[in-house]
């Protein structure tokens, strides 16, 4: 089985997907040699970098120039919606159409931080996914506290052909086979493990809808389930990185009750068709 990711020399035999991280982060940027240094030998394959808003677009391009195993993809996340440059459409485009393996993402809708400016994010959230829509692009979806909004919008509005991925998803359990009707990916975050109450819908998504993420540098796995290799800021603080991806698969795989080689194989072949495809 190959994968669109590289898979360098002294990679393990088995190879892992991190469907969301955010390696532009300036707390990672600095230290992206040895954060990549580890990720490859821990058989990272392939990893989706994502934006939040202009202003780090120039940081996820660079980064996955110099990763050949990263996707680069561009969005405005809902946290930034306020601070947008008047053609912030137009920047978008440019990226996307200089980027030939790139998503949209981070976008979507949140009522937890901030709902002041709704109507704001919904306008900026229904924009860029009737452009992921457009061109079949993979799309990239943050939501938290408006799972009302945000499943009108999924009922309603054209979406990518291909799918979308709900990053780190926290909706109700309920909602699970509607979602995959609609044609979502699911994608599990290892901060979860010690959240037990955001595990059951994880146990019921389609082995054919499930995707594994960091969220790095942030939502660190619970401490058994991280890497004994760690990255720290300029201030000693422990940060989450894709390095820390194969314990989580493993826990994730004995929850589900399957192998954890059979996993890893299924969540190569959804990684390499939701953005590769």
């Amino acid at each position: 089985m190959t994968g669109c990711g590289n898979q360098g020399a002294g990679v393990a035999a088995m190879r892992f997907f991190d469907s969301h991280n955010h390696l532009q982060d300036k707390r990672l940027y600095s230290l992206f040699d040895a954060v990549f240094s580890l990720a490859e030998g821990a058989g990272i394959a392939g990893m989706t970098v994502n934006g939040t808003r202009p202003e780090d677009w120039s940081a996820v391009r660079e980064v996955c120039s110099r990763c050949g195993s990263c996707h680069p993809a561009y969005g405005v996340h809902p946290w930034f919606v306020d601070a947008l440059p008047p053609d912030w459409r137009e920047i978008l485009f440019s990226f996307l159409d200089s980027s030939p393996r790139s998503s949209i993402g981070e976008i979507g809708l949140d009522r937890w931080k901030t709902s002041e400016n709704f109507s704001l994010q919904k306008e900026v959230f229904l924009w860029q996914l009737a452009q992921a829509a457009k061109r079949n692009l993979p799309v990239s979806i943050h939501c938290l506290r408006a799972w009302g909004e945000m499943m009108e919008v999924l009922r309603t509005e054209k979406l990518p052909e291909r799918g979308f991925l709900l990053h780190a998803y926290g909706g109700p359990v309920d909602f699970v086979s509607e979602l995959e009707s609609l044609g979502a990916y699911f994608s599990f975050n290892g901060n979860f493990l010690g959240r037990p109450r955001k595990m059951p819908p994880f146990l019921l998504v389609s082995p054919d809808r499930l995707l594994v993420e960091t969220d790095a540098p942030d939502m660190r796995p619970p401490p058994v389930f991280r890497s004994l290799s760690q990255v720290l800021d300029c201030q000693g603080q422990e940060l989450n990185h894709p390095a820390n991806l194969p314990f989580v698969y493993a826990e994730l795989a004995k929850q589900r009750r399957v192998s954890l080689s059979e996993m890893a194989e299924g969540i190569e072949e959804n990684f390499n068709r939701f953005f590769c495809g």
